[in-house]
């Protein structure tokens, strides 16, 4: 290409206009060619997985046991995990793998640096699990998740995950193959709401889903070293004796270990949404619609014990802490949430707490008193809230009323109408002082009309003069074709914006013209 343009530019003629023609023309085609080659640019794909991955001799080695490892391998190790992440490809489970583990280092590292190994949070790492040494002797049976042996606490050494409670032999640690449940909650947290899906031991390969350990479901045909598949009834999969321990959650079933480990975690976050799942709950279960108001008159509370400063000093909100999330929405819940209902526990919490508030609201703050409402429709002076039950609201401007005042005056609020006159008032007294008579308005109007309608704000003059111009262009430098076509589209574009920004002014004075004519109908009224 630069050799293309050398060439035309030592044929060029001496005549200066054909030079700064030819010079645009040549601008314009190396901003194309800039244009194309950013747009043809290969994006940096990422290495397969199968080459980014680590091996694991290198996190066995250098991740599972943090304790004994010095700050040069630390530093190796590292380095080695940032190269790592910058080869996989974004938002994938290895790059966040690999980032997890990038943080655990870097804490360790900070660790040693500071003299504070042996105060350290945590003692081992391995697939997410945060193992410590317990500080004290549990009295309690305590069985290893891995091989499923009894852990005598007084002869040895053991491990248990402070994040999920996954309890360990020190000398099973570097065997484990379960992910710590922690981390799929807190990237997939999400509940399976199918009953027990099918999935079918082949799809296993005959594996358990953990281990993958060899499995089968029928006995007689069980192969040497294989072991009897039992199901968990929550996620659907198959899994050995020593990764289901039978364990029973409130589903109601038996589950996995990993599954009652993940349902535990997940017992207090509130993401169910029952209304949306089924509607017909709170219909056939008084208990729900009971909870579903209690709900909705704190979250009518929550402007006065959210943002009052007495509140904030007597800490209010902490006679709701177990259920917090009440206060920002009205439909979701947690499973802890469904149990407390089932045992009812949660009914008599929320009224305690509500009465608290409402004390705080009507008798003990001033503050939240002033934010109060009076009803405009009697003589009665009391002071209304809108958690209040026997209240008329105003859809429009939120006015407070008592709902038998409300009703008899129709649901028609005082204070909109009290507003809406105001301001019809200040539009009739403006209009007087600035707008001339009616009849120069309306002369004036139907002036502005006939000079729009009579010009043409699309003219064809315009397309006529870029062909003439096109076709002078092609008649005095035929030679540069090309330079012409250029300076044709430019101006074709040129020509495009100028007409759109006169269509877009044609809108606008129409839009005037229409309000102008609905005030000349007020005014003429």
């Amino acid at each position: 290409m630069l050799v293309l343009f050398y060439f035309l530019n030592a044929n060029l003629h001496t005549d200066l206009t054909a030079n700064v023609f030819l010079n645009l023309y040549l601008l314009y085609l190396l901003l194309i060619l800039m244009i194309l080659t950013q747009l043809m640019e290969p994006e940096l794909e990422s290495v397969p997985s199968a080459e980014v991955a680590p091996s694991d001799r290198f996190w066995t080695t250098v991740l599972t046991t943090l304790s004994g490892v010095s700050v040069e391998e630390l530093t190796s190790a590292i380095a080695k995990c940032k190269d790592l992440v910058l080869q996989t490809a974004p938002m994938s489970a290895i790059r966040r793998e690999l980032v997890r583990r990038l943080i655990e280092l870097r804490q360790k590292l900070h660790e040693l640096k500071d003299g504070l190994a042996q105060d350290s949070k945590f003692d081992a790492a391995v697939m997410g699990h945060q193992f410590k040494t317990p500080s004290r002797t549990i009295l309690e049976r305590r069985y290893c998740e891995f091989c499923g042996g009894l852990i005598w606490a007084f002869l040895q050494p053991w491990y248990f995950c402070r994040l999920c409670g996954f309890y360990v032999h020190v000398k099973c640690v570097n065997k484990v193959k379960r992910q710590c449940a922690s981390l799929i909650v807190n990237e997939n947290p999400v509940f399976e709401l199918e009953i027990c899906p099918e999935r079918g031991l082949a799809m296993q390969n005959f594996q358990c889903a953990d281990c993958k350990t060899q499995v089968s479901i029928d006995s007689s045909l069980m192969v040497e070293a294989s072991q009897t598949a039992r199901l968990c009834h929550y996620s659907g999969f198959y899994f050995c004796s020593v990764c289901h321990w039978n364990d029973e959650m409130v589903i109601p079933a038996r589950v996995s270990r990993s599954t009652r480990q993940f349902l535990r975690l997940m017992q207090k976050r509130p993401i169910l949404r029952l209304e949306a799942m089924n509607p017909c709950l709170f219909k056939n279960i008084p208990q729900l619609q009971k909870i579903k108001s209690l709900r909705g008159r704190l979250l009518l509370m929550k402007p006065y014990v959210m943002y009052c400063r007495e509140a904030a000093s007597q800490c209010l909100i902490t006679h709701l802490r177990p259920y917090a999330h009440f206060m920002e929405t009205l439909d979701v819940y947690s499973i802890r949430d469904l149990i407390d209902i089932n045992e009812t526990v949660l009914e008599p919490r929320l009224i305690q707490a509500l009465e608290i508030f409402e004390k705080h609201i009507k008798n003990e703050c001033s503050i939240c008193q002033g934010n109060g409402y009076v009803c405009e429709l009697c003589d009665n002076s009391e002071i209304l809230f809108p958690f209040d039950r026997s209240i008329g609201k105003c859809g429009q401007c939120s006015w407070i009323y008592h709902k038998s005042c409300f009703d008899k005056n129709n649901g028609i609020c005082s204070r909109c109408l009290r507003m809406s006159s105001r301001m019809a008032i200040r539009l009739l007294s403006k209009d007087s002082n600035t707008r001339p008579s009616s009849d120069i308005i309306f002369r004036r109007s139907r002036a502005k009309r006939s000079h729009l309608h009579s010009k043409n704000y699309l003219p064809k003059s315009n397309n006529t003069l870029l062909l003439l111009f096109t076709i002078i262009i092609v008649k005095l430098w035929g030679k540069y074709f090309f330079a012409a076509c250029t300076c044709f589209t430019i101006s074709a574009i040129l020509g495009v914006l100028y007409l759109e920004k006169r269509e877009e002014s044609r809108r606008r004075m129409g839009i005037w013209l229409s309000l102008q004519s609905k005030n000349e109908d007020q005014i003429t009224d």
